[in-house]
């Protein structure tokens, strides 16, 4: 059975440098000392089984460049987390894969997981449930804001 290359490591975080645009194909496969993987913008694809069978991983940054991601990325790596940008094709996956997630304010490929009251979040679970609470900000015209002034909106 195939192990991936950093399998006898005792990597605790991974940070890529600029100019890496794809992230191979199990190239995390059975690393269980890593606890964070941060892609840095400009990477383009992530590949399948990517992180697969990582016991410890809690978080792994995904940034907006990401416009490909391969199959089960986070197979059998049940604790972690994809945090991600709010218009990004890996927010996308994370909902279409029931992945947990956190939508991420990068700073310099640092990301910080944004309050969880204002984001949005879904659990990997049995029954495949979870929840999404998004929290809207508008402004009303003065017109409008008069009529419903006092009343539940």
């Amino acid at each position: 059975d195939y192990t991936g290359p950093f399998a006898e490591t005792n990597l605790r975080k991974v940070t890529f440098e600029d100019g890496i645009t794809v992230i191979a194909r199990r190239l995390f496969k059975d690393v269980s000392t890593i606890r964070e993987i941060i892609i840095p913008e400009g990477v383009t694809s992530v590949g399948d089984y990517a992180f697969e069978n990582m016991e410890n991983l809690e978080s792994v940054y995904i940034p907006t460049s990401v416009s490909n991601i391969g199959r089960d990325i986070l197979r059998n790596s049940e604790n972690a987390i994809i945090n991600c940008g709010v218009e990004s094709y890996a927010l996308e996956y994370a909902m279409d894969n029931d992945y947990t997630f956190y939508i991420a304010d990068w700073d310099e490929y640092e990301p910080k997981a944004i309050d969880k009251k204002e984001s949005y979040y879904t659990s990997n679970s049995e029954s495949q449930t979870g929840f999404m609470e998004m929290i809207v900000y508008y402004d009303l015209k003065d017109e409008m804001a008069d009529k419903i002034s006092g009343k539940r909106v």
